[in-house]
């Protein structure tokens, strides 16, 4: 069940049922381009979110690496004092 079936049932019942038993409605083609326009758009999405994900991953990768690198600096610098001590 698609949602132009469901908005057609919410719509109209009537509607709906003529649909369901093979009566095309008069507005056919922009009802397609509707349904084209609605796939492109979800295909966005998925790209947009896929990026976005990577993204999330690189910037957490990278702030663990720089929690490492300030650790790494904090037991250097701790060492230097306890040696010049």
């Amino acid at each position: 069940m698609t949602a132009s079936e469901i908005a057609a049932w919410v719509y109209c019942p009537e509607q709906w049922r003529l649909t369901a038993i093979g009566h095309q409605p008069a507005n056919q083609p922009t009802l397609d381009r509707g349904t084209a326009r609605h796939r492109e758009l979800a295909s966005i999405e998925r790209r947009t979110r896929n990026t976005s994900a990577g993204s999330a991953s690189r910037r957490s990768g990278c702030a663990v690496a720089m929690v490492q690198l300030a650790a790494v600096i904090g037991t250097l610098t701790a060492f230097w004092c306890w040696i010049i001590s």
